[in-house]
């Protein structure tokens, strides 16, 4: 991201969360991070998130909150509206029950 203007300014880094193959409807757009950005004037900086696949979870058609194999689709932007082209993501290996244990955070740095 680029402050283009020409005073300080602060930016707010979305990500989003799409599942289109999932065995139950899931939403649309899934807000899963976000970070507030300061930058000076002209300054550009970037924005990395770790995603773990429990955060890709939901409640399945057994009613167990699951992980399951599949594309998942990552978006970032300043808004649900305002946002990059998604980033295809495959996640491999077996459907897994998540447990009360699952990780729930999204952790963001920036460069």
């Amino acid at each position: 991201m680029t402050n283009t203007g020409h005073r300080p300014g602060s930016e707010v880094v979305q990500l989003y969360l799409e599942d289109p193959w999932a065995e139950v409807v899931r939403p649309l757009k899934q807000l899963i991070g976000y970070l507030k950005v300061d930058l000076a004037d002209g300054e550009s900086r970037r924005v990395t998130f770790e995603v773990h696949a429990d955060r890709t979870s939901f409640t399945g058609t057994d009613l167990q909150r699951i992980v399951e194999p599949g594309e998942i689709l990552l978006s970032a932007g300043r808004s649900s509206e305002d946002r990059l082209p998604g980033l295809s993501v495959e996640l491999v290996g077996d459907r897994r029950v998540v447990g009360e244990g699952r990780v729930l955070l999204t952790p963001a740095s920036v460069v």
